[in-house]
């Protein structure tokens, strides 16, 4: 904030003293879709630390597909206070096709995000679901019909070093329970990121976020409910007073996220949003630390500068492969 108001100060003084007020108006309101666009990130990356932190309070009571329900199910319900329900626009898209994909990819999504936080440390999961940012680009190039960028491929290995920093050793034993929430977990990244890249075309190619949020919150009532019946289970337990509450809580931050992110991936300066991203592993080390898990260890405070180093390095040129990919689409 302090080097863009120098900019504007800078901007608006002519070499007679007098100051250049079209130029200085100019500048403000790129100030200002940088803080909206900041702190719209901000808003997203805490309503992603909410959702996992109660879906991991709640991981031994209530099975993964009751908690997609009921969290789907309470999303729909609200959806009419956050800018409409989106049923009817879902009726009236001309990509259905997306729309269903986007629905499909965001429920395997979430399904494996609460598998993962039922094995894994909140802080462990945190780190690992910060890859995707790195892993989205390099997918929309991939599925462009472009190679790699040689930052994606630096992105990647610097990350690798972050990860393997990070992860508790006795996740690389095949027979250890964390080893299987860190698979769940390396799943959730990268359909979070196929997930997040559909969301951004669809909303560069004009389609309704309302019906994009609708066929995210459909999709997980629809397909929670099918893999419960499909795996066998007894059926629908209403949770205690506590569980309820926690559900509760993490279906608004849901909310609060889909809605987040239907503006944030049509805002003015997307620049400003890639350091918010980054701050889900401090939300999650703060709430972690609120739930009796400790402080995060000097290990995940050096895999998280990784990480965040990797993601950096490999958004260099995301723009361009999105723009492309774009051209290709339309």
């Amino acid at each position: 904030a302090q080097a863009t108001l120098a900019q504007v100060l800078q901007l608006g003084q002519e070499p007679g003293g007098q100051t250049d007020l079209p130029a200085r108006r100019a500048m403000v309101p790129e100030a200002g879709s940088r803080a909206r666009t900041a702190l719209l990130a901000t808003t997203v990356v805490l309503c992603g630390a909410v959702i996992a932190a109660t879906s991991k309070l709640i991981s031994e009571g209530v099975p993964a597909c009751e908690q997609l329900f009921v969290r789907s199910l309470l999303c729909l319900a609200a959806s009419p206070l956050l800018g409409g329900s989106g049923l009817g626009a879902l009726r009236r898209s001309r990509s259905p096709g997306r729309l269903l994909l986007r629905g499909v990819l965001g429920f395997l999504a979430s399904l494996c995000s609460v598998e993962a936080l039922r094995a894994l440390p909140l802080n462990t999961f945190a780190l690992l679901t910060r890859l995707h940012p790195l892993v989205g680009p390099a997918l929309l190039r991939l599925f462009s019909g472009e190679g790699l960028l040689p930052q994606h491929a630096v992105g990647y290995a610097i990350a690798a070093v972050g990860v393997s920093v990070g992860v508790p050793e006795d996740t690389w034993r095949a027979t250890s329970p964390l080893a299987f929430g860190y698979n769940y977990g390396l799943a959730t990244t990268v359909l979070t990121a196929l997930s997040f890249a559909g969301v951004s075309r669809m909303t560069r190619l004009g389609e309704d976020p309302a019906a994009v949020r609708a066929a995210f919150h459909v999709a997980g009532l629809l397909g929670s409910l099918a893999c419960g019946l499909g795996l066998g289970a007894p059926g629908l337990a209403l949770p205690g007073a506590r569980d309820a509450g926690l559900l509760a809580l993490g279906a608004a931050a849901a909310s609060g996220l889909q809605l987040g992110l239907s503006h944030l991936f049509d805002a003015p300066a997307p620049a400003a949003a890639v350091p918010c991203l980054l701050l889900l592993p401090v939300f999650s080390a703060a709430l972690g630390a609120l739930l009796g898990q400790g402080p995060p260890t000097w290990q995940e405070a050096l895999a998280f500068v990784l990480i965040s180093a990797g993601v950096g390095i490999g958004q260099v040129g995301a723009g361009a492969a999105a723009d492309t990919a774009d051209k290709k689409d339309a």
